[in-house]
């Protein structure tokens, strides 16, 4: 009898090391500016970044990189099943993709992620399809990862 549980790509190191670092330190920076949060970086197993607002924990956030060339120009944002893992419904979590060039990002609740439907989804990365949550693209709040709003008086 074939396994129903959901595959998902190999972790691969030379992806990691390409893009981990910079996309925390894009969506760290605007959180700071932006959400006037204090961030700090999760755990090697655990979320990406851990957000706190006046000494108290904020928002768990998850990042991602995406080569899309500038703003996402898909009706759907694919966010991989394995995701899942990261969701604590306790905090805030969110799910943060950052264009890879780093001048368009968007972010979405994972309880949102969560209620979107799963389908699986060819990709390069896996000789069989991979499950995905397929969340509408206008579920995402876009914003310009280096805006910096008028009322900043902090060091860039």
């Amino acid at each position: 009898m074939r396994s129903v549980t959901p595959q998902h790509k190999p972790f691969d190191q030379s992806l990691h090391d390409l893009h981990d670092d910079a996309g925390k330190r894009r969506v760290s920076r605007w959180l700071t500016i932006w959400d006037r949060c204090e961030v700090s970086y999760g755990e090697q197993y655990g979320v990406d970044l851990i957000a706190h607002r006046d000494g108290k924990l904020y928002a768990y956030i998850e990042v991602e990189q995406r080569n899309w060339g500038g703003r996402c120009t898909f009706d759907t944002i694919h966010v991989a099943y394995r995701k899942k893992k990261f969701f604590d419904p306790k905090v805030m979590t969110f799910l943060f993709a950052i264009d890879i060039e780093g001048d368009w990002g968007y972010f979405c609740e994972f309880v949102t992620i969560l209620a979107s439907p799963l389908k699986k989804s060819p990709n390069k990365f896996m000789k069989d399809d991979e499950y995905f949550y397929d969340v509408p693209t206008k579920a995402f709040v876009e914003f310009e990862v280096n805006a910096v709003p008028y009322w900043y008086k902090g060091n860039l």
